[in-house]
Protein backbone atom coordinates (compact mmCIF):
# COMPACT_ATOMS: atom_id res chain seq x y z
CA UNK A 1 0.00 0.00 0.00
CA UNK A 2 1.31 3.46 -0.97
CA UNK A 3 0.60 6.49 1.21
CA UNK A 4 1.57 10.18 0.93
CA UNK A 5 1.83 12.35 4.03
CA UNK A 6 3.70 15.35 5.41
CA UNK A 7 6.64 14.67 7.71
CA UNK A 8 6.23 15.62 11.37
CA UNK A 9 8.38 17.66 13.74
CA UNK A 10 9.98 14.59 15.32
CA UNK A 11 10.95 13.00 11.99
CA UNK A 12 13.96 15.07 10.92
CA UNK A 13 16.33 12.12 11.52
CA UNK A 14 14.27 10.00 9.11
CA UNK A 15 14.27 12.78 6.50
CA UNK A 16 18.06 13.10 6.65
CA UNK A 17 18.59 9.33 6.60
CA UNK A 18 16.49 8.83 3.46
CA UNK A 19 18.10 11.82 1.77
CA UNK A 20 21.65 10.65 2.50
CA UNK A 21 21.01 7.02 1.57
CA UNK A 22 19.35 8.10 -1.68
CA UNK A 23 22.04 10.53 -2.82
CA UNK A 24 25.23 8.78 -1.68
CA UNK A 25 25.30 6.19 -4.50
CA UNK A 26 25.49 9.04 -7.06
CA UNK A 27 27.68 11.34 -4.94
CA UNK A 28 30.59 10.63 -2.62
CA UNK A 29 30.21 8.03 0.17
CA UNK A 30 30.54 10.73 2.86
CA UNK A 31 27.90 13.00 1.30
CA UNK A 32 25.92 14.50 4.19
CA UNK A 33 22.95 16.82 3.80
CA UNK A 34 23.57 18.37 7.21
CA UNK A 35 26.95 19.65 5.96
CA UNK A 36 25.97 20.36 2.38
CA UNK A 37 22.69 22.08 3.23
CA UNK A 38 22.75 23.38 6.84
CA UNK A 39 20.07 25.93 5.94
CA UNK A 40 17.52 23.11 5.76
CA UNK A 41 19.11 20.20 7.61
CA UNK A 42 21.21 21.95 10.26
CA UNK A 43 20.23 22.73 13.81
CA UNK A 44 18.75 26.21 13.33
CA UNK A 45 15.16 25.00 13.01
CA UNK A 46 13.16 21.84 12.42
CA UNK A 47 12.19 21.84 8.76
CA UNK A 48 10.84 18.28 8.71
CA UNK A 49 7.22 19.50 8.21
CA UNK A 50 8.26 21.08 4.90
CA UNK A 51 8.90 17.58 3.56
CA UNK A 52 6.52 15.01 2.11
CA UNK A 53 7.01 11.27 2.61
CA UNK A 54 5.96 8.49 0.30
CA UNK A 55 5.38 5.40 2.43
CA UNK A 56 5.22 1.81 1.28
CA UNK A 57 3.53 -0.51 3.74
CA UNK A 58 3.92 2.21 6.38
CA UNK A 59 7.67 2.77 5.85
CA UNK A 60 9.06 6.00 4.28
CA UNK A 61 10.93 5.08 1.09
CA UNK A 62 10.91 8.39 -0.82
CA UNK A 63 10.56 12.07 -0.02
CA UNK A 64 10.74 15.62 -1.27
CA UNK A 65 10.94 19.03 0.34
CA UNK A 66 9.06 22.21 -0.49
CA UNK A 67 10.18 25.31 1.39
CA UNK A 68 7.71 28.23 1.42
CA UNK A 69 9.07 31.72 0.80
CA UNK A 70 8.07 35.00 -0.82
CA UNK A 71 9.44 37.98 -2.68
CA UNK A 72 8.40 41.38 -1.43
CA UNK A 73 8.41 43.92 -4.25
CA UNK A 74 7.14 47.44 -3.59
CA UNK A 75 4.95 46.25 -0.74
CA UNK A 76 3.42 43.29 -2.60
CA UNK A 77 4.19 39.74 -1.47
CA UNK A 78 4.59 37.03 -4.10
CA UNK A 79 4.56 33.60 -2.40
CA UNK A 80 6.48 30.73 -3.95
CA UNK A 81 7.88 27.32 -3.07
CA UNK A 82 11.41 25.94 -3.45
CA UNK A 83 11.53 22.23 -4.22
CA UNK A 84 14.50 20.10 -3.23
CA UNK A 85 15.80 16.73 -2.01
CA UNK A 86 13.49 14.83 -4.34
CA UNK A 87 14.70 11.27 -3.80
CA UNK A 88 13.88 7.57 -3.53
CA UNK A 89 15.84 4.90 -1.69
CA UNK A 90 17.84 2.83 -4.23
CA UNK A 91 15.96 -0.40 -3.50
CA UNK A 92 12.60 1.23 -4.28
CA UNK A 93 13.34 3.06 -7.53
CA UNK A 94 11.62 2.62 -10.91
CA UNK A 95 8.19 2.35 -9.29
CA UNK A 96 6.84 5.78 -10.26
CA UNK A 97 7.35 7.25 -6.78
CA UNK A 98 9.08 10.35 -8.19
CA UNK A 99 6.03 11.08 -10.35
CA UNK A 100 3.69 10.58 -7.38
CA UNK A 101 5.67 12.98 -5.19
CA UNK A 102 5.83 15.66 -7.89
CA UNK A 103 2.06 15.44 -8.31
CA UNK A 104 1.68 15.87 -4.54
CA UNK A 105 3.87 18.98 -4.66
CA UNK A 106 1.70 20.43 -7.40
CA UNK A 107 -1.42 19.94 -5.27
CA UNK A 108 0.31 21.56 -2.29
CA UNK A 109 1.46 24.63 -4.22
CA UNK A 110 -1.97 25.22 -5.71
CA UNK A 111 -3.66 24.76 -2.33
CA UNK A 112 -1.28 27.26 -0.70
CA UNK A 113 -1.89 29.84 -3.44
CA UNK A 114 1.73 30.08 -4.56
CA UNK A 115 2.46 32.21 -7.60
CA UNK A 116 5.32 29.99 -8.79
CA UNK A 117 7.67 27.17 -7.84
CA UNK A 118 11.46 26.90 -8.16
CA UNK A 119 13.88 24.00 -8.28
CA UNK A 120 17.26 23.06 -9.73
CA UNK A 121 18.30 19.88 -11.51
CA UNK A 122 18.07 18.15 -14.87
CA UNK A 123 15.62 19.74 -17.31
CA UNK A 124 14.49 16.39 -18.73
CA UNK A 125 13.52 15.23 -15.26
CA UNK A 126 11.31 18.21 -14.40
CA UNK A 127 10.13 19.58 -17.74
CA UNK A 128 7.36 16.96 -17.79
CA UNK A 129 5.83 18.60 -14.72
CA UNK A 130 5.71 22.10 -16.19
CA UNK A 131 9.08 23.42 -15.02
CA UNK A 132 11.25 25.31 -17.48
CA UNK A 133 14.91 26.26 -17.23
CA UNK A 134 15.57 29.97 -17.18
CA UNK A 135 18.88 31.84 -17.44
CA UNK A 136 19.19 33.21 -13.97
CA UNK A 137 22.87 33.20 -12.97
CA UNK A 138 25.96 34.92 -14.33
CA UNK A 139 29.20 33.03 -13.86
CA UNK A 140 32.47 34.91 -14.01
CA UNK A 141 35.89 33.33 -14.38
CA UNK A 142 38.48 35.36 -12.49
CA UNK A 143 42.18 34.52 -12.94
CA UNK A 144 45.52 36.07 -12.22
CA UNK A 145 45.40 37.57 -15.71
CA UNK A 146 42.14 39.28 -14.81
CA UNK A 147 43.78 41.00 -11.85
CA UNK A 148 47.35 41.57 -13.03
CA UNK A 149 47.18 45.38 -12.64
CA UNK A 150 45.30 45.32 -9.34
CA UNK A 151 46.78 47.05 -6.30
CA UNK A 152 45.58 45.82 -2.90
CA UNK A 153 45.13 48.60 -0.30
CA UNK A 154 47.26 48.03 2.80
CA UNK A 155 44.29 48.35 5.13
CA UNK A 156 42.17 45.74 3.28
CA UNK A 157 41.79 42.29 4.88
CA UNK A 158 39.89 39.13 3.99
CA UNK A 159 39.42 36.71 6.90
CA UNK A 160 36.94 34.03 7.91
CA UNK A 161 33.77 35.52 9.36
CA UNK A 162 33.65 35.75 13.15
CA UNK A 163 30.61 35.96 15.41
CA UNK A 164 31.43 39.63 16.05
CA UNK A 165 31.24 40.37 12.31
CA UNK A 166 27.97 38.58 11.68
CA UNK A 167 25.64 41.50 12.39
CA UNK A 168 27.55 43.93 10.16
CA UNK A 169 27.73 41.33 7.38
CA UNK A 170 23.99 40.72 7.57
CA UNK A 171 23.40 44.46 7.32
CA UNK A 172 25.48 44.42 4.14
CA UNK A 173 23.40 41.51 2.84
CA UNK A 174 20.23 43.58 3.28
CA UNK A 175 21.88 46.54 1.59
CA UNK A 176 23.58 44.85 -1.35
CA UNK A 177 21.36 41.94 -2.45
CA UNK A 178 18.57 42.68 -4.95
CA UNK A 179 15.77 41.02 -2.96
CA UNK A 180 16.82 39.85 0.51
CA UNK A 181 14.69 36.92 1.70
CA UNK A 182 16.61 35.74 4.79
CA UNK A 183 16.15 36.52 8.43
CA UNK A 184 19.34 37.18 10.39
CA UNK A 185 19.26 33.76 12.05
CA UNK A 186 19.34 32.11 8.61
CA UNK A 187 22.10 34.30 7.17
CA UNK A 188 25.10 32.13 8.04
CA UNK A 189 23.40 28.70 7.62
CA UNK A 190 22.38 29.70 4.08
CA UNK A 191 25.89 30.86 3.19
CA UNK A 192 27.32 27.54 4.37
CA UNK A 193 25.72 25.75 1.41
CA UNK A 194 27.94 23.01 -0.01
CA UNK A 195 30.07 23.17 3.14
CA UNK A 196 31.25 26.66 2.18
CA UNK A 197 33.51 28.91 4.22
CA UNK A 198 32.31 32.47 4.90
CA UNK A 199 34.62 35.47 4.71
CA UNK A 200 34.41 39.05 5.94
CA UNK A 201 36.10 41.88 4.08
CA UNK A 202 37.34 44.66 6.34
CA UNK A 203 38.91 48.03 5.80
CA UNK A 204 40.15 50.20 8.65
CA UNK A 205 38.47 47.78 11.03
CA UNK A 206 34.99 48.02 9.46
CA UNK A 207 33.18 45.30 7.53
CA UNK A 208 32.84 46.43 3.91
CA UNK A 209 32.00 43.09 2.30
CA UNK A 210 31.30 39.39 2.73
CA UNK A 211 31.25 36.29 0.55
CA UNK A 212 31.19 32.51 0.75
CA UNK A 213 33.53 30.06 -0.96
CA UNK A 214 32.69 26.39 -1.55
CA UNK A 215 35.89 24.46 -2.18
CA UNK A 216 34.01 21.39 -3.45
CA UNK A 217 32.44 23.59 -6.14
CA UNK A 218 35.51 25.80 -6.58
CA UNK A 219 33.47 28.97 -6.49
CA UNK A 220 32.01 31.99 -4.73
CA UNK A 221 28.22 31.79 -4.69
CA UNK A 222 27.25 35.00 -2.92
CA UNK A 223 29.05 38.28 -2.73
CA UNK A 224 28.12 41.54 -1.05
CA UNK A 225 30.46 44.54 -1.31
CA UNK A 226 29.87 48.11 -0.17
CA UNK A 227 32.41 49.64 -2.58
CA UNK A 228 32.37 47.89 -5.94
CA UNK A 229 35.70 49.48 -6.85
CA UNK A 230 37.29 47.18 -4.25
CA UNK A 231 36.18 43.99 -6.00
CA UNK A 232 39.42 43.29 -7.92
CA UNK A 233 41.51 43.83 -4.78
CA UNK A 234 39.23 41.64 -2.66
CA UNK A 235 39.38 38.76 -5.13
CA UNK A 236 43.13 39.08 -5.65
CA UNK A 237 43.80 39.08 -1.91
CA UNK A 238 41.56 36.05 -1.41
CA UNK A 239 43.14 34.11 -4.29
CA UNK A 240 46.62 34.85 -2.98
CA UNK A 241 45.76 33.71 0.54
CA UNK A 242 44.12 30.49 -0.73
CA UNK A 243 46.79 29.89 -3.40
CA UNK A 244 44.17 29.81 -6.17
CA UNK A 245 45.06 30.40 -9.81
CA UNK A 246 41.43 31.14 -10.68
CA UNK A 247 38.00 31.27 -9.08
CA UNK A 248 34.42 31.23 -10.36
CA UNK A 249 32.03 33.88 -9.06
CA UNK A 250 28.30 33.17 -9.45
CA UNK A 251 25.95 36.15 -9.32
CA UNK A 252 22.17 36.50 -9.24
CA UNK A 253 21.17 38.06 -12.57
CA UNK A 254 19.22 40.79 -10.75
CA UNK A 255 22.42 42.16 -9.16
CA UNK A 256 22.90 44.55 -12.08
CA UNK A 257 25.60 46.79 -10.54
CA UNK A 258 27.65 43.83 -9.33
CA UNK A 259 27.41 42.18 -12.75
CA UNK A 260 28.56 45.36 -14.47
CA UNK A 261 31.51 45.67 -12.11
CA UNK A 262 32.66 42.06 -12.52
CA UNK A 263 32.19 42.26 -16.29
CA UNK A 264 34.76 45.06 -16.44
CA UNK A 265 37.65 42.78 -15.47
CA UNK A 266 36.55 39.11 -15.54
CA UNK A 267 38.25 36.84 -18.04
CA UNK A 268 34.99 35.10 -18.99
CA UNK A 269 31.28 35.72 -18.41
CA UNK A 270 28.48 33.23 -19.09
CA UNK A 271 24.75 33.23 -18.41
CA UNK A 272 23.72 29.86 -17.04
CA UNK A 273 20.38 28.02 -17.03
CA UNK A 274 20.43 26.68 -13.50
CA UNK A 275 16.97 27.24 -12.03
CA UNK A 276 13.66 25.83 -13.23
CA UNK A 277 10.43 27.78 -12.78
CA UNK A 278 6.83 26.63 -12.88
CA UNK A 279 4.23 29.40 -12.95
CA UNK A 280 0.85 28.86 -11.32
CA UNK A 281 -0.62 32.36 -11.43
CA UNK A 282 0.47 34.14 -14.61
CA UNK A 283 -0.69 37.73 -13.99
CA UNK A 284 1.00 38.29 -10.59
CA UNK A 285 4.12 36.52 -11.87
CA UNK A 286 4.30 38.94 -14.82
CA UNK A 287 3.62 41.89 -12.51
CA UNK A 288 6.47 40.78 -10.25
CA UNK A 289 8.84 40.44 -13.22
CA UNK A 290 7.80 43.87 -14.44
CA UNK A 291 8.41 45.60 -11.11
CA UNK A 292 11.81 43.92 -10.77
CA UNK A 293 12.92 44.95 -14.26
CA UNK A 294 11.15 48.22 -15.03
CA UNK A 295 13.95 50.55 -13.91
CA UNK A 296 16.14 49.05 -16.64
CA UNK A 297 13.56 49.40 -19.40
CA UNK A 298 13.72 52.64 -21.46
CA UNK A 299 10.95 55.00 -20.41
CA UNK A 300 10.35 55.67 -24.11
CA UNK A 301 9.39 52.00 -24.66
CA UNK A 302 5.90 51.68 -26.08
CA UNK A 303 3.25 49.18 -25.00
CA UNK A 304 3.89 45.55 -25.94
CA UNK A 305 1.60 42.54 -25.70
CA UNK A 306 2.10 38.81 -25.34
CA UNK A 307 -0.37 35.92 -25.33
CA UNK A 308 0.23 33.16 -22.76
CA UNK A 309 -2.01 30.08 -22.66
CA UNK A 310 -4.75 31.91 -24.54
CA UNK A 311 -4.77 35.09 -22.40
CA UNK A 312 -3.22 38.36 -23.54
CA UNK A 313 -1.19 40.66 -21.30
CA UNK A 314 0.11 44.16 -22.01
CA UNK A 315 3.31 45.74 -20.68
CA UNK A 316 3.62 49.52 -20.43
CA UNK A 317 5.20 52.15 -18.19
CA UNK A 318 1.84 53.85 -17.83
CA UNK A 319 -0.12 50.85 -16.52
CA UNK A 320 2.43 48.15 -15.74
CA UNK A 321 1.13 44.68 -16.61
CA UNK A 322 -2.56 43.96 -17.12
CA UNK A 323 -4.76 41.43 -18.87
CA UNK A 324 -6.29 42.82 -22.09
CA UNK A 325 -8.37 41.71 -25.04
CA UNK A 326 -6.61 39.83 -27.83
CA UNK A 327 -4.48 42.17 -29.95
CA UNK A 328 -2.60 39.93 -32.37
CA UNK A 329 0.20 39.35 -29.86
CA UNK A 330 2.65 36.44 -30.29
CA UNK A 331 1.28 33.35 -28.55
CA UNK A 332 3.21 31.06 -26.19
CA UNK A 333 2.63 28.40 -23.60
CA UNK A 334 3.87 29.22 -20.09
CA UNK A 335 7.00 27.14 -20.60
CA UNK A 336 7.72 28.78 -23.98
CA UNK A 337 7.27 32.24 -22.47
CA UNK A 338 9.71 31.45 -19.66
CA UNK A 339 12.30 30.19 -22.14
CA UNK A 340 11.98 33.34 -24.20
CA UNK A 341 11.17 36.09 -21.71
CA UNK A 342 13.85 35.24 -19.16
CA UNK A 343 17.13 34.73 -20.94
CA UNK A 344 19.87 36.25 -23.03
CA UNK A 345 17.65 37.91 -25.62
CA UNK A 346 18.48 35.55 -28.50
CA UNK A 347 14.93 34.42 -29.20
CA UNK A 348 11.76 35.30 -31.08
CA UNK A 349 10.06 37.26 -28.30
CA UNK A 350 13.04 39.58 -27.81
CA UNK A 351 13.55 40.58 -31.43
CA UNK A 352 12.76 44.28 -31.73
CA UNK A 353 11.46 44.40 -28.16
CA UNK A 354 12.36 47.08 -25.64
CA UNK A 355 10.80 45.13 -22.76
CA UNK A 356 12.34 41.68 -23.21
CA UNK A 357 14.37 39.87 -22.06
CA UNK A 358 13.36 40.25 -18.44
CA UNK A 359 15.60 38.98 -15.65
CA UNK A 360 14.82 36.90 -12.61
CA UNK A 361 17.24 35.38 -10.14
CA UNK A 362 17.77 33.97 -6.71
CA UNK A 363 21.05 33.53 -4.84
CA UNK A 364 22.12 29.89 -4.84
CA UNK A 365 22.36 30.05 -1.05
CA UNK A 366 18.59 30.64 -0.97
CA UNK A 367 17.76 27.58 -3.04
CA UNK A 368 16.84 24.27 -1.42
Amino acid sequence: MIEIRKAKNNEMATVIRIANESFRPERESEFDFQKIMPKVYGEVKDTAPYHTFLLKEGEPVALTGNLPSYFSVKGTRYPYGIVGTVCTLPAHRNNGYFYTLMQALDVEDRKEGRVFSLLSGLRKRYNTFGYEKCSTTYRFKISGRSLKNTVVPEDLTVTELTEQEREASYALYLKTQPFPVREEKDFVPCLKMSDAEIYAVKRQGSVVGYFNYAARKKGIFELGVEELSLLPAILLLFMQEKALTEVTVCINSLAFNLIESLSSFAEERTLVDDIHIKVYDVLPFLQMLWEINRKNIPFSAKEECVCIDGKTYSFSHAEGVKEVSACGAPAFTRAQFLRMAIGDGNNELCRGSQFFPLFFGLNEADMF
